[in-house]
């Protein structure tokens, strides 16, 4: 598994620097390491909030904090590990696709972003920051180092060519990335699952609809 200094050393490799560093957090004495530890959490995030990764992609019941809105009935505060919300998803909710209309906004009081719903007890499923590099994948890892050259390519190599380089490499090791990503998960099962609540749910208020059509007619002897 990849660490931080390893992705940082394969980034300088792409852009033809024979330097190795051996920290970022704090950065070593190399002006390599100092670049590297300013761009790494950017090239991060970035990188992770591109795509429904399946190493950060996750769900959370959300808390409710006061409502500074009076367009929306429900309020929730943000996971502190946001990256980017996928879709806020009621109690009952048995298929990623069911998700609910929201807004994000920023209080004026608290000055905290906050989720605005009409849901009540809802789960956000989204994006969050990984820090760990051990979780992520080997074609993430590359891909990410190549984002990370192209932000430290310019003030290393002074080369906009090399800069514009990285960045065209990064999108074709991307795209490799994100389609074996999606070849990690099937969910063509779980969309024809019902529950086994709602699915007798279901069935009494079947038969409760067909009891109301039986009591339409008259009975026996009568009409």
């Amino acid at each position: 598994m990849a660490s931080k200094v390893d992705i940082c050393n394969l980034a300088l490799s792409h852009i033809s620097q024979g330097a190795v560093i051996t920290s970022i957090e704090p950065p070593d004495s190399s002006v390599f390491a100092e670049h590297c530890a300013q761009h790494y959490p950017t090239a991060r995030d970035i990188c992770l909030e591109m795509h429904e990764w399946i190493f950060a992609t996750t769900r959370q019941e959300l808390a409710s904090v006061a409502n500074p809105s009076t367009q929306w009935r429900y309020a929730y505060a943000l996971p502190n590990n946001v990256l980017r919300p996928l879709a806020v998803l009621l109690p009952e909710a048995t298929d990623d696709t069911q998700g609910q209309s929201y807004r994000i906004e920023i209080d004026d009081l608290t000055d905290a972003p906050v989720l605005l719903t009409n849901v009540e007890g809802a789960t956000l499923k989204y994006i969050k920051r990984v820090d760990d590099p051990t979780r992520y994948t080997a074609l993430f890892a590359n891909a990410l180092s190549w984002l990370l050259a192209h932000f430290i390519a310019g003030p290393i190599t002074k080369k906009s060519q090399v800069v514009d380089s990285c960045y065209k490499t990064f999108l074709t090791h991307y795209r490799l990335a994100t389609g074996v990503n999606a070849q990690s998960t099937d969910e063509s099962a779980y969309k024809k699952h019902v529950p086994i609540a709602i699915s007798t749910r279901d069935g009494l208020d079947t038969l409760a609809q067909q009891v109301n059509q039986w009591q339409a007619f008259p009975a026996p002897g009568q009409g």
